[in-house]
This record gives structure tokens, C-alpha cells and sequence, in this order.
């Protein structure tokens, strides 16, 4: 037997080297020097073999020669060397044998090194290798399929034994050899080295399995024994833990309670599952619900769903013990809920609902309900009136419990109201929803916004503002196009009229157009609630103007029209008028007074508006005059221009309105022309200065001396030095031409004398200043030279104190008394007052004067004239004017004219009373 291990050793040796070297290697990387694997035919490799894993161990069979391999490199170019007990490295091929090597009994370390192609990668993989005696017949292992073995094995010991419940009936045993070549026997049959043998029946009771080794060269043999308990069986028949996956068992599960509670489960949960453990795990279980057949449940596994009926169910769990004959029974009790959430019927008052009810029908609705409906009773019916349940709400509110069959009031709001009934079955997982919607009109029937077009509301636009007004529109806006926007668009309605018209349906946010009449204009905008009953009034006032641009009528004054008026006669004339007639009253009678104006210019000169005033003054320049009247209608776009063409003459006025010297002072009247002038001897030449009437600025002024040639003189300038001749009387001319060739001419005769003569004087408080034509020598001091007459007041003055200063040609008095504006004093001046410079004294002098500045005069005279003290009236004005001051010059332009008039209205504008019954 020995020999023939030997040669199939041998035999297998020389395979190796065919069999191996046909294995396929794979390439690797310079550096790679793992192991593609190892041969193990000379036993059993552990672990297996994997390139990672250096370390191994192997039995080898103890009737072989010696140990032997071979390994694959996983780079072929790598080096591949053995060493056997520490001996020197042999090199070796690839998929090579080492062939039989040296190995001692017992313990071996058999080596294998790589070396990667890169010469400095190395790997070492080590095996031990167990060499056993020839004699060894121990087992390194032994084991059962279905017990544990105690004590714990161990090769030196032999007996052993474990123990088995009643239901395992038969086990098997695995024996592993401590030397592979030994023999093995379990109850007399030999079996293979570490290959399960079995299964050995068990009888009820002890049970001895023995064990027989031999070692390979059948010398010595080993008994090894188990001796294996199997127990008689339970009458045990109760559970130890009973479980209905999910849910909580009433009371908690104890051996002993046999009944038990769940939860009410929910329709949906149509069938259960029961887990049953017994106690003892031999015992048997088994389950069925509501007395249906039972169906056996493994121990500890859960059982088939179990169904389940709308209602209380029993499930039932019996345990049969492992005797056969103890039984235990355990039961639950569980209800599953019904699924009815059906109304049966649904009824809302006031009012009916539009579809006909259903079950199955969970939607309604129902005609519209007035604004004033602000409740309904709603009353539904259960098909399960004993274990559903219904409550309702509306518009998303909170649910109210309601008695199936019994009204139940809600409060409605304005526009769509959500009624909800909802229904809940037993299982409150399960509910239907019934909904109505019902519709409450609203009474909002105003506007959120109101446009128009062209134009705008004066108002800023509000809800609660409900007149409105506009800007004037012209004449071509033949209509109004309005735009309102309701503030309940999707209900309300509007609808549009003017001036009391028919109504026209709008839109909100819509543009109509309404025609517009000429003048005032209501435009009235009614807005509809959703319920009808309630209305609002907006209203637009508007004022379409006028494109009325005529005239019907024109007067002038003075003089009048050489055609006839006609509304649509434009060009008018007139005859001429004088110089004299400086302007024109234009009278304008308008054919649109309240809305038309007219405007009026002369010569071009720019539009004044006649607003507020009937007439218009008119001034005239010499020549021809074109007056336009521009009417414009009340709509400005449209207008009409009106002439007036009328020529005025040129002007003949060729008086003057003042003329002065340089020396001395003439007593101008603009109705004297010829003059007399004394002045000194040392006077050697004069000028004059004329001045033409106010306004008239045509005429001219010329002036010469003792028949030379005329010199221009602008009006209220000096002329050019006019030399007097020594000795003899000279004349000086002044000749005014009048615009239209008429001519005057002035003459002032000028003697030259070295008698003082009084050429003025001048009253300012109570001190008179006389102005002599000479410069003055002297002037006595006696005051009886000089005598002064209140003639005012019929009273005489006194000359309290004479003063003068030699070479002046002024002496000036000092005054006793009060004055006052307007009194008249007569002033006397004795002969011998004064002397001039060349020794002549003056002749007797007796002069006129009054006090006080022309306006002063001038309101005391009136105020002497309103006898009666009832203040200053028109007719005192009057008569002023007709008295001998009523033409003093009071600017002091040397003549009376409008403006000395425009003055004194000045003047009196806020003493002057105006008393209607005054003449």
C-alpha cells in the first residue's frame, strides 16, 4: 500500500511539470513580483492561496518522499527562487516542480522568493509545511452537524459527549486526520478525511458514536467516542411571545392570558397577520379567523394574511406541544371599521339646490341668493346614521358637528360661498366631501376707477365721490369718451347716458363715447350691484365750448360806421376825424357774451383784451388807423378779425405851452405871443427855452435875434446863446410850424437897463424870496420899504427882518403871522429898495401871490367850496374848474392840461366823495 502511495506521488510529481506549464500567465509591470499562484498538490494550502497573502500552512501525506510545489510568477520575467529549512535559494522556472525535496518529520518552512524585473522589488511567501510520523493515527478535529461536543476537542482526548432535543433525529460527524495517509472509521464504515458522515439515526436516550483511527503504517490505532443525549419530548403547548405585526395586543401578551383586544383597524386594512412563538420550538402552531379553517404557522415566522370582515373578527392561534396531544388555544379579537361616508340626502334653505341629489354626486350648486340672504339652513342625511359622522362649514371656515336630519344655520358672505359638508365614515381615514356653491349677490355698485378722454376729472376720482367736473372741452370734441371700472367687475354692470338721454350698457374697463352738446353737459354713469336692488349714481359735468366768433354789433364814438354792421362784415371805415380827436370808444357787442372775448390792437401794436369792459379807449396817431378786433369764441381755436380803418388829421396846434429865459422871467400865457424883457446891462446874451404843448411832439421850434437865422430848439431846451446888441432894443423871435404848416410867432422884446427890476418871487413858510433882474448893491433894512396884505384875510403883515447879501441878486423877508395854502398876499415894494451894482434903485413894485404848492391851493379851494362840510363831491370839483384858478398849472410845466387833470384825480383819489344825488 506504502509503494503505491510512493508511485502515485512520484507520478503526480512528473504531471506537475506537463499539467502546470499549461496554465496561462498574465504580464505585469517591471516592479510586479507577486505570486500568480502555488501548487498545492501535496496537501491542502490554508488559507487558499491569494497573491496578497505571504503566509500559509499544509499538511503533507507522511508516505510521500517529501515535500514538493511549483508556483507561477504573475510577470514571467520575474525571478522566481526556493529555500527549504532555511537552505540556500535555488532558482527555478515558472510552472516548474521543485520535484521532491528534503523534509523533516514534523514541523518545515518551505520558502519561495520574487524578484520583479526591475531587480529590486522582492517578495517572500513562506509555507508551512507539516510533515507527519508514520505512526500518527490522532485527529486534529472532530465535529458535529447539529451539536456542540464537550469538552472542546483536543487530539489527546477520546471521549466526548452533547446532547440533542427530541426532534433532531440523526446527526452527522466530521473527523479530520491528523496524517492524511492514516485510516478513518465512524461506526465501522470507513470514511474520507474531513468529509461530513452521516446521518446516524437517534434513538430517545443515550446514544454512543465511535470513531477509529489507523495510522499509515497500520500499527497503531485510536478509538475516539461521542455519546449523544436525544430528549424525550414536551407536552409544553404555550407560546412564549404572540405578535400582530403593527399594532399593540390588549392586555400585553403573557403565557397564560388566552385572550386578547386590538384596535379597531380601518376599512382599508381588509386583512391581519399573526406572528406566534411557542415556547417550546418543538411545538406546533397553527391560525384561522372567525372559525375558518386553521393554517399552520412555522414557530416565530408570521402566518398568512388572515382576512378580515367589516366588523368584529376572532383569530384564533392553537398550539399543539411536541407530545402531540397538548393543545392551547389563543384568541384576538379585532373590528374593522366601515367605510360608509354617504349622505343620503342634502337640503339648503332657503332655496333649492340645481341638481337633482345623489349619493355618488358631490358637487351642487344653486341659483344666486339677494344681498339681504345672509343665512341658510343646511340639513344633511347619513346612510350610516349609527357610525358615520357629518359636519360642515362654509367658505373654508371651521367645521360644526351637525345632526344627521337636522338643520344647521351658516352665515353667508357676499359673492360665492363654499358650503362643505364632509362626511367621515367609521374609519376616519375615509371621508367624502359634498360641496354647493351658492352665490349671494353683492351690493357693491361702485366704480375703482373713472377715465375720460380727452381730458381729466378736476376731482381725484373716488369710490364714495360721486360728482365730478372737467375743464372746458373745445369745439371739435364732439364727444366724451368715458372709461369706468367697476369695482365688482365680475357682477356689477354699468351703464352710461347724457344730458338725460337714453342709457348705453358699458363694460368695465371699457371706452365709451358719448356725444357731447354745445354748453353744459351731465353725463351720468349708474352702476347695478350684482343684486339690482342697489344702485349708485356717478355724474360728470363738462361745459363743450361755443365756436361762436361774431360780433353782433360795433359802435364808435366819436362819429360812426360808413358801412352798415353785419355779423359777417369784417372791413369797416369812417370818415376822418380832426387832430383833436386823439382816440376812439369802440363799443363791441359780442353775439356769444357769456362765452365769446374780444381783444383789440391799433396799428399793430398787440392785442389788449377787452374782458370785463363794454368799451375800449382807442388812441389815434395823425394818419391812417387800423383797428382790429380779434373775437375769440369760447373755444380759442376758433376767432374772427374785425377792422376799423379811420384816418386822423394831422395836428395845427402851433402855441406853446411854456416859454422861459435864461435871464429874468417872462409872465407866460399860452395865449399872449408878444413879451417884454428887462434885463442888466451886463446881460450880454439870452437863451430861451420853449415848450410845446404835452403830445404835441410835430411841431417844431425855431428862434433867432434881431432877424438872423432861425436855430431848431427841441421843446423844453435851451436854444443856442442869442447876443444882444449894446444900447438898443433887441427882438428875439421863436416860430412853432404845427404839424400841418400852421405857424405862430413869438416875439420878446428885450431892453437892456440897469434899474433892478423884480423878475420873482417865491413864498416857502413865512419867508418870501425876491429875485431882482440885477445884481444888488445894497438893500436897506428898513422894513417900511416893504409892506405885505393879507388880502385873505383883510388883514396887514409885518416885515419883522429884511436880509440880503451884496452881489446877489436876492433879497429875502422874514414874515409875521400864520399862512395858509391858497391865501392871497399883496406885496409892495417901496422905490429905493434896492440898488444895483451901477447905483440905479428900483421903482415901486406891487405884485400878487398866493401860498402854499399848486396841490395845496388846490384842496383848499375845495375844501372852501364844500360849504356844507360833507366832504369834497364831484360838483365842488366842477365848479373849481370854472373858477379863476381852475386852469393853474399844477406839475409845473407852465401850462394846464390832461396831465395836471390826471393829477389832481391823483390828488383827490381818496378824498373825494361820490354821492349820486350830487349834481
Amino acid at each position: 500500500m506504502r509503494n503505491i502511495r510512493v508511485w502515485l506521488a512520484g507520478l503526480a510529481a512528473v504531471l506537475l511539470v506537463l499539467c502546470f506549464s499549461w496554465e496561462t500567465r498574465a504580464s505585469g509591470p517591471d516592479s510586479e513580483a507577486d505570486l500568480q499562484s502555488i501548487y498545492a498538490g501535496a496537501g491542502v494550502l490554508s488559507p487558499a492561496f491569494d497573491p496578497s497573502i505571504t503566509e500559509y500552512s499544509q499538511r503533507i501525506d507522511s508516505g510521500l518522499p517529501g515535500y514538493f510545489t511549483a508556483a507561477i510568477g504573475h510577470n514571467p520575467a520575474a525571478a522566481i527562487e526556493y529555500s527549504m529549512n532555511r537552505g540556500e535559494w535555488k532558482p527555478i522556472p515558472h510552472n516548474t516542480s521543485t520535484g521532491y525535496l528534503e523534509t523533516y518529520r514534523g514541523e518545515n518552512a518551505f520558502r519561495l522568493k520574487v524578484t520583479a524585473p526591475d531587480g529590486v522589488t522582492v517578495k517572500l511567501y513562506t509555507v508551512h509545511v507539516y510533515f507527519p510520523e508514520m505512526t500518527d493515527a490522532d485527529l486534529i478535529d472532530l465535529q458535529t452537524d447539529k451539536a456542540v461536543l464537550s469538552p472542546v476537542f483536543s487530539r489527546d482526548y477520546t471521549g466526548y459527549t452533547a446532547s440533542v432535543p427530541y426532534a433532531t433525529g440523526a446527526i452527522s460527524l466530521t473527523a479530520t486526520l491528523s496524517d492524511p495517509a492514516a485510516s478513518l472509521e465512524i461506526e465501522g464504515v470507513p470514511v474520507v478525511n474531513r468529509i461530513p458522515h452521516g446521518p446516524i439515526p437517534l434513538a430517545v436516550g443515550s446514544n454512543t458514536l465511535q470513531i477509529k483511527t489507523g495510522s499509515s503504517d497500520g500499527l497503531t490505532n485510536r478509538i475516539y467516542t461521542v455519546t449523544v443525549t436525544r430528549v424525550a419530548p414536551s407536552a409544553d403547548a404555550k407560546l412564549s411571545a404572540l405578535e400582530v405585526p403593527a399594532y399593540s395586543l390588549s392586555p400585553l401578551f403573557t403565557p397564560n392570558q388566552p385572550t386578547y383586544d386590538l384596535p379597531d383597524v380601518g376599512f382599508a386594512i381588509s386583512e391581519l397577520i399573526v406572528k406566534p412563538k411557542a415556547s417550546d420550538s418543538a411545538a406546533t402552531t397553527k391560525v384561522r379567523v372567525n372559525g375558518g379553517s386553521y393554517t399552520a404557522v412555522e414557530n416565530g415566522v408570521s402566518s398568512a394574511p388572515l382576512a378580515l370582515d367589516v366588523g368584529p373578527n376572532t383569530l384564533e392561534v392553537q398550539v399543539t406541544a411536541e407530545d402531540g396531544t397538548t393543545k392551547r388555544t389563543y384568541e384576538i379579537h379585532v373590528k374593522r371599521q366601515s367605510d360608509n361616508a354617504w349622505l343620503s340626502d342634502l337640503v339648503i334653505q332657503p332655496g333649492v339646490l340645481n341638481e337633482p341629489f345623489a349619493s355618488d354626486r358631490f358637487t351642487y350648486t344653486m341659483s344666486d341668493v339677494g344681498y339681504e340672504v345672509d343665512t341658510v339652513a343646511i340639513t344633511p342625511k347619513l346612510e350610516d346614521t349609527t357610525r358615520a359622522y357629518v359636519q360642515v362649514r362654509v367658505n373654508g371656515g371651521s367645521y360644526r358637528p351637525v345632526t344627521s336630519g337636522y338643520p344647521m344655520s351658516f352665515q353667508l358672505t357676499v359673492g360665492s360661498n363654499i358650503i362643505e359638508a364632509e362626511v367621515w365614515a367609521e374609519d376616519t381615514s375615509i371621508k367624502k366631501n359634498y360641496t354647493v356653491e351658492v352665490t349671494r349677490q353683492n351690493k357693491n355698485a361702485m366704480l375703482s376707477g373713472l377715465k375720460v378722454s380727452p381730458g381729466m376729472l378736476n376731482e381725484p376720482f373716488a369710490s364714495d365721490r360721486f360728482e365730478y367736473t372737467m375743464a372746458d372741452v373745445g369745439y371739435a370734441v364732439g364727444s366724451l369718451v368715458v372709461k369706468p371700472t367697476l369695482s365688482d367687475a365680475l357682477h356689477a354692470s354699468v351703464r352710461l347716458r347724457v344730458n338725460g338721454g337714453e342709457y348705453t350698457p358699458g363694460q368695465s374697463g371699457e371706452e365709451t363715447a358719448l356725444p357731447l352738446a354745445v354748453g353744459e353737459n351731465w353725463i351720468d354713469i349708474e352702476v347695478s350691484a350684482q343684486d339690482t336692488s342697489y344702485r349708485k349714481l356717478y355724474q360728470i359735468k363738462l361745459h363743450r365750448q361755443s365756436n361762436e366768433a361774431s360780433l353782433s354789433g360795433l359802435e364808435v364814438k366819436p362819429g360812426t360806421l360808413n358801412e352798415p354792421f353785419a355779423s359777417e362784415r369784417l372791413a369797416y371805415t369812417m370818415a376822418d376825424v380832426p387832430y383833436s380827436t386823439s382816440s376812439l370808444t369802440l363799443l363791441p357787442a359780442l353775439a356769444d357774451p357769456a362765452g365769446a372775448s374780444v381783444d383789440v390792437q391799433i396799428n399793430g401794436s398787440g392785442f389788449v383784451s377787452l374782458k370785463d369792459a363794454p368799451s375800449s379807449v382807442v388812441p389815434l396817431s395823425v394818419g391812417i388807423n387800423r383797428i382790429d378786433l380779434r373775437v375769440q369764441a369760447q373755444d380759442p381755436s376758433f376767432t374772427k378779425l374785425y377792422s376799423v380803418t379811420v384816418a386822423r388829421k394831422k395836428n395845427s396846434d402851433a402855441s406853446l405851452a411854456g416859454l422861459a429865459v435864461s435871464a429874468g422871467s417872462l409872465d407866460f400865457s399860452s395865449h399872449t405871443a408878444d413879451y417884454t424883457l428887462t434885463v442888466s446891462k451886463a446881460t450880454y446874451s439870452l437863451k430861451v427855452r420853449p415848450t410845446l404843448e404835452a403830445g404835441n411832439i410835430a411841431a417844431t421850434v425855431q428862434v433867432r435875434i434881431n432877424n438872423g437865422s432861425y436855430a431848431a430848439v427841441q421843446s423844453g431846451l435851451d436854444s443856442p446863446e442869442l447876443v444882444l446888441n449894446a444900447g438898443e432894443p433887441n427882438v428875439i423871435q421863436v416860430l412853432v410850424t404845427a404839424q400841418d404848416g400852421t405857424t405862430r410867432m413869438y416875439t420878446i422884446l428885450v431892453i437892456q437897463s440897469g434899474t433892478p427890476v423884480l423878475n420873482g418871487i417865491a413864498l416857502e413858510g413865512n419867508r418870501l424870496k425876491l429875485t431882482f433882474s440885477e445884481p444888488l448893491l445894497r438893500s436897506v433894512t428898513d422894513t417900511s420899504y416893504y409892506s405885505i396884505y393879507h388880502v385873505t384875510r383883510q388883514a396887514a403883515m409885518t416885515v419883522t427882518e429884511v436880509v440880503y447879501t451884496a452881489g446877489s441878486a436876492e433879497v429875502n423877508l422874514t414874515l409875521s403871522g400864520l399862512l395858509q395854502p391858497a391865501d392871497e398876499l399883496e406885496i409892495k415894494i417901496g422905490a429905493g429898495a434896492v440898488t444895483s451894482y451901477i447905483g440905479e434903485t428900483n421903482a415901486e413894485i406891487i405884485r400878487t401871490v398866493y401860498y402854499g404848492t399848486p396841490l395845496e391851493q388846490l384842496y383848499r379851494r375845495l375844501k372852501d367850496l364844500d360849504t356844507d362840510r360833507t366832504g369834497i363831491r364831484i360838483n365842488h370839483v366842477l365848479a373849481y374848474l370854472k373858477s379863476p384858478f381852475g386852469q393853474t398849472d399844477l406839475n409845473g410845466d407852465g401850462v394846464f392840461n390832461r396831465e395836471d387833470v390826471a393829477l389832481m384825480l391823483e390828488f383827490l383819489g381818496t378824498t373825494l366823495t361820490l354821492d349820486p344825488t350830487s349834481p
